[in-house]
C-alpha cells in the first residue's frame, strides 16, 4: 500500500522515510524546506528550524 499522494509527497502520519537522508518537506507553517531525517527524527536545515514537518518527499534526481 502506497501512502504517496499524486504530488509525490507522503504525510508523516502515514510513513517516515526508510533511510536516513535529506528530503524536501512541506511544513505545518506552509513553507517548503530541506530537512534531514535520522534516528532523532526530522531536523530542518536552514533558517526555519522551529518548523514542523508535515509532508516529505525524496529529492528529485535528474540525469545530466
Amino acid at each position: 500500500m502506497s501512502f504517496v499522494g499524486e504530488d509525490g509527497y507522503c504525510h508523516v502520519m502515514n510513513a517516515n522515510p526508510k533511510k536516513y537522508d535529506t528530503y524536501l518537506v512541506k511544513t505545518e507553517e506552509g513553507t517548503y524546506e530541506f530537512a534531514h531525517y535520522n534516528i532523532g527524527g526530522w531536523h530542518i536545515q536552514g533558517d526555519n528550524k522551529g518548523a514542523t514537518v508535515r509532508l516529505w518527499r525524496e529529492l528529485p534526481v535528474t540525469d545530466q
